[in-house]
This record gives structure tokens, C-alpha cells and sequence, in this order.
């Protein structure tokens, strides 16, 4: 798959499985699709009531042609006791600092359009199928096979778990339990009409609001008011899972054969464990708050640890993850030559 999308592989496609049509399986369906696979998304609601407020997608998470109807934000963070705006971020240069610009999306909006471009139909690709109502109770790791609620059994070459924060397959994954802990932390989330935030002159700058920690972050949409496992002090979340989707085509378009599939997938860790951790670090605390993370990112940031709210900027959204997957595809020997 080169970075605009389009399949450079003449090599044989897998029949590649993936549970949960969220936001992180469409990113990873499509990345797949786009590397000349065959895709089939398991998903057991029926799509008839999406719901969710604003998400913020990320220069990071921006590669060509994967996105919609972007919107022109800023951020302001406020301090919740005093009311005082103690940072205020306009993100107008973006696309010139980080080589793609912010987007802002009411995410019924961003899952929709994400949908469509997995389902549309691509000269030369194959037919990527959504199964709605298809619950997956049952994996089989090695095997390759996952069982539906109505008991019939599908085996795929290739399995991709993407079923969110409560997913019930991890354990069998990782052979133990993984569950969430408690962070002390609490994020409150609404909706209100634009309108009625600007008939307030106190509120009618504030388009969007988050508070936690006893601050308010204003994330303006063109919508409506208001703004993985991750706590969204960094709103990296989606993000991340679109990184996966991206770093997946990249990697599984070098598959020469079956046997390619468990090298592939240590590539994929390879790229991706180090910087999931450390937005993850990241994420459990507030940008003014990174020092207190800052041995703990020592363990998978290579160079300087970010400290500062433009040091975080630029770790979060200067990082390019096709390039990074390009380039240990070449460094593994799969290919040896750039897209």
C-alpha cells in the first residue's frame, strides 16, 4: 500500500478477519483492504443508534484520503476554579508544521464516512463485507477460528481483535486477564446547542467542554456544543487506533505467503508496543502534569522525553507512522525498497 492508498502488491492476499466495526477496526479493514486483502468485519450491533459526541482526529492520524469534512478548531484550557484560560492553542498552522491538519468530527459523522470509505468498491481490491448482528463470542488464536453466537465457526488467516476498551478476547490473547483498574480520575461529557452556549456571554466562547481534574478543555465543532483504554487528557484514543489501521496495510502488503503471518505480526509490535505505551503514559496524566510520567516514558521513548505542552505537540502529532512502518519493512528485509 503506498501513502495515498493504493495497493503496490503483487503478492497473494489473506482472508483476514476482523471483530468490531468501531472506529479502530474500519482504520485497520481499510489498511488491509488497500494492501490487496480480503475483509470481512464482524459486528454485533445492528448499527441502527449510533451514538457519541465530538472526537478530535489528529495530524498524526490523517493519511491521504481517509478523512471527511474536516473542521477548523482551537483548543483553551481553563482553569475550572478560576475560570481563567490558562492555555490557548489555535491550530491553524498544523498542516504546515506536521504535514496534515486537525480535524474535528462529531463521531457519528467520523464512523459513518470511515464506514463508507472501507465498504466503497476500489478497482483491483476486493470486496470488503460487514456482517451486522454478528456477534463473536469465541476465538481461536492459532487456529485462525472465531465462533459466532449462533454457533457456526469461520476460520481466517488472519484475525484482528478490535471489539474496544471491554473487549472479552484479550485474555486469550495474552494468556491473563487484563482488567481495568481504577484511576481515581473522572471525565464528564454533554452536549448543548451552539446556540445556547452563545446567548451566554460567560459561555458563548466555550463551544465545547471537557472537565476533568478541575479543567474545562473548549474543543469548538461545526455540530453542536461541546468537545482504547486510554484516560483522554492527550485525545489520542481514535487516533491511535487509526495509526494501527494505517501500520497494518503497510506491513501486510510485504505477504509472500502464509507462512510470512507470525513475522508480519512482530513487525507490527515492533512498530506500534513503544508508542501506544507512551501515549498511554501520556494520557494518564494532563499536559501540565507530564514530569510526573517522565521516567516511566524513558522505557519506550528513544531520545528526549516530552515535558512541555509544545514538546507533546510534537511527539503526539509529528509522529508518522507509515513512514516508520516503510521503514522497518525495508530494515526486516521484506522489501527492500521504498514506496
Amino acid at each position: 500500500m503506498d501513502r495515498a492508498g493504493k495497493s503496490t502488491s503483487q503478492n497473494p492476499c489473506l482472508n483476514i478477519g476482523i471483530i468490531g466495526a468501531g472506529l479502530a477496526g474500519l482504520a485497520a479493514a481499510t489498511g488491509l483492504a488497500r494492501a490487496g486483502h480480503n475483509i470481512e468485519i464482524f459486528e454485533k450491533s445492528e448499527f441502527s443508534s449510533e451514538v457519541g459526541a465530538a472526537i478530535n482526529v489528529c495530524p498524526n492520524a490523517v493519511w491521504e484520503g481517509n478523512l471527511i469534512n474536516p473542521a477548523t478548531p482551537q483548543t483553551q484550557v481553563i482553569d475550572a476554579t478560576t475560570g481563567k484560560i490558562t492555555v490557548r492553542v489555535p491550530y491553524t498552522d498544523l498542516k504546515e508544521r506536521f504535514g496534515h491538519p486537525y480535524y474535528l468530527y462529531h463521531r457519528v459523522d467520523l464512523h459513518n464516512g470511515l464506514r463508507e470509505l472501507t465498504l466503497e468498491t476500489r478497482q483491483g481490491h476486493p470486496q470488503t463485507q460487514l456482517r451486522l448482528s454478528s456477534e463473536v463470542v469465541d476465538i481461536d488464536c492459532e487456529n485462525g477460528i472465531l465462533t459466532l453466537k449462533d454457533g457456526s465457526q469461520i476460520t481466517k488467516d488472519l484475525l484482528v481483535v478490535a471489539d474496544g476498551v471491554h473487549s472479552r478476547f484479550v485474555n486469550l490473547i495474552n494468556g491473563k486477564s487484563a482488567d481495568a483498574e481504577a484511576t481515581g480520575m473522572c471525565s464528564y461529557r454533554w452536549l448543548i446547542p451552539k446556540s445556547k452556549l452563545l446567548e451566554n456571554p460567560e459561555s458563548k466562547e466555550f463551544i465545547g467542554m471537557r472537565e476533568a481534574r478541575r479543567r474545562t478543555l473548549s474543543t469548538p465543532t461545526e455540530t453542536s456544543g461541546h468537545r482504547y483504554w486510554k484516560s483522554a487528557n492527550q485525545g489520542q484514543g481514535g487516533a491511535q487506533g487509526i495509526e494501527d489501521g494505517a501500520a497494518l496495510g503497510i506491513i501486510f502488503a510485504n505477504v509472500t505467503s502464509k507462512d510470512d503471518i507470525p513475522r508480519l505480526l512482530g513487525l507490527f509490535q515492533e512498530v506500534r508496543h513503544d508508542r501506544a505505551a507512551a501515549i498511554q503514559c501520556l494520557s494518564n496524566v494532563g499536559y501540565d502534569e507530564a514530569g510526573t510520567v517522565g521516567k516511566l516514558l524513558e522505557q519506550y521513548i528513544q531520545g528526549p522525553v516530552p515535558k512541555t505542552f509544545d514538546e507533546i505537540h510534537q511527539f503526539n502529532y509529528g509522529h508518522d507512522v507509515m513512514l516508520e512502518a516503510e521503514a522497518a519493512v525495508i530494515k526486516s528485509g521484506l522489501r527492500r525498497e521504498s514506496y
